[in-house]
C-alpha cells in the first residue's frame, strides 16, 4: 500500500506508553484528544485522513 501513497501512523494519545502525560483530567478531554490527532494529520501535509482507533483511539477517530 505504501507504493500507493498510503501511510500507516499508530501514534500514542497522550498519557499512553512514552507520550506526555498531563496531569489535569481536564487535558485529556475529547476536544483535546481530537485536536491532537488533528495536527497529526495537518504535520502530515495531507488535507485528508482515513482514521481507524482501537479501544479509547476508536472513540477519538
Amino acid at each position: 500500500m505504501a507504493n500507493q501513497g498510503f501511510r500507516v501512523w499508530a501514534p500514542d494519545q497522550r498519557g499512553y506508553n512514552l507520550s506526555d502525560k498531563p496531569e489535569k483530567v481536564s487535558d485529556y478531554d475529547i476536544r483535546h484528544l481530537t485536536k491532537d490527532i488533528a495536527g497529526l494529520i495537518k504535520a502530515s501535509g495531507r488535507e485528508k485522513a482515513t482514521i481507524v482507533g482501537h479501544d479509547w483511539g476508536g472513540i477519538v477517530s
